[in-house]
């Protein structure tokens, strides 16, 4: 009788196909990582697959490609922040793979399901951590949608050889074109770094003048209450009571900046959070400010905590407002876009835009916008830490913020966060 050959398992197509994958010289590094996804997508039969890596000395993890098969798209830029999901990446310095049947249920994944894994309704996941001189520099991420999914010892294993694979190319490329790739991000986040530096440095000050202001403004208020004091005199406390009460808002600000919360971020739609909003802009923009919203594409999510999503649009609503010296219609604008990084990169975002027809930004002070502290407004009616909120808000979210402006034509802040989905 002839013989006939045994079937062939997934781990043994797996390990063909990644030995027939050859990268040309001269290829660039995010290519390779396209072609890694789309076979890892491929061969597990997944509908997400993506490569991870650490950027800001490992506080943050950025997506260098993310490939959805249903969709045949690429995208990345979407950041987790280490310390949102201190249980996940604990298991992945300790696992050569982390295997979720349940994500949702799985300790080690059930926090990462809640804010990121769920909305995309992704089920089960299977990440393996990339190792580069003994030491993780990032994961390469298996997310399947659909009934969960049991991963199987070969599935292990090729999630394994996929981030030995990744190792191998990020090696050989010397980190050059990783270092091209994450060019933009490093900046961005060195820069984040050297605000939080300086931010650290203000709120040490703000909360020992916070005491203190405090004790000013108490003892002003017993001034002011007291019966005998004439008019003169309590006027005089309640000047200085008031001046102290803003003095107490002003350090609250600059702790605020420094230390601003748990962030909570998930995935959302930008376009529903910015329409719930809307009542407040209007109240803070004022009735000869009409506040407009145009959601010209509903599609795309975002992987924010809504309340700091919440804090940029208001921030550059106020600007928007104090521009236009109180009347003027303020535009906002949502929309899911493909544009490039600033570096050049392609990437898939959703754009959220405030636009108003003010008096526009000099090059002068357009230079300096971002940077904590600096304002062109008169002294005591502004803290010019708007803008540098915003800043420090998009760089964590992994986007970047881009100003279209011209004296006496108005300004356009067109904010870019990087989509986690190609699909609403």
């Amino acid at each position: 009788m002839p013989d006939h050959p045994e079937p062939r398992r997934p781990a043994d197509d797996a390990r063909l196909l990644l030995a027939k994958l050859r990268i040309e010289d001269g290829t660039k590094l995010e290519e390779v990582f396209g072609k890694l996804t789309e076979a890892a997508a491929g061969v597990l039969r997944i509908e997400r697959a993506g490569i991870w890596l650490f950027v800001d000395e490992k506080r943050a993890l950025r997506c260098v490609d993310l490939f959805e098969q249903s969709k045949a798209t690429h995208s990345a830029g979407i950041t987790l922040q280490v310390d949102d999901f201190p249980a996940y990446f604990a298991a992945l310095s300790r696992r050569k793979t982390v295997p979720a049947e349940s994500a949702k249920t799985d300790p080690r994944t059930t926090g990462l399901y809640d804010a990121y894994l769920a909305p995309l309704g992704v089920t089960s996941l299977l990440d393996a951590p990339i190792y580069v001189g003994g030491e993780v520099i990032g994961v390469v991420c298996h997310e399947h949608i659909g009934p969960l999914r049991e991963w199987t010892t070969e599935d292990r294993d090729f999630a394994g050889s996929m981030a030995d694979v990744v190792a191998l190319k990020i090696r050989a490329a010397e980190f050059e074109e990783a270092r091209i790739a994450l060019h933009t991000q490093a900046s961005q986040l060195a820069e984040a770094r050297r605000l939080d530096a300086l931010a650290e440095m203000a709120a040490g000050v703000a909360h020992d003048f916070r005491n203190i202001l405090t004790i000013i403004t108490g003892y002003a208020d017993l001034i002011s209450a007291d019966s005998t004091a004439g008019p003169i005199l309590s006027g005089f406390a309640r000047q200085i009571a008031s001046a102290g009460q803003r003095g107490v808002k002003l350090t609250a600000e600059l702790m605020e900046f420094a230390h601003p919360g748990p962030k909570a971020a998930r995935v959302i739609r930008p376009s529903e959070v910015i329409a719930a909003q809307l009542p407040l802009l209007q109240a803070v923009a004022g009735e000869q400010c009409p506040v407009t919203i145009e959601v010209r594409s509903p599609v795309g999510r975002v992987l924010i905590a809504p309340d700091q999503l919440e804090r940029v649009v208001l921030n550059l609503v106020v600007n928007a407002r104090d521009a236009l010296q109180n009347q003027g219609v303020i535009s906002i604008v949502v929309d899911a876009v493909e544009d490039r990084y600033e570096d050049g990169l392609p990437g898939r975002f959703v754009l959220v835009e405030v636009a108003d027809g003010g008096t526009g930004i000099s090059p002068e002070v357009l230079a300096k916008i971002f940077d904590p502290f600096y304002t062109t407004k008169p002294r005591g009616q502004g803290t010019g830490l708007g803008l540098a909120v915003v800043s420090q808000i998009v760089t964590h979210a992994g986007g970047f913020v881009r100003v279209v402006t011209a004296l006496g034509r108005g300004t356009q802040f067109r904010i870019f966060f990087p989509r986690v989905s190609s699909q609403g």
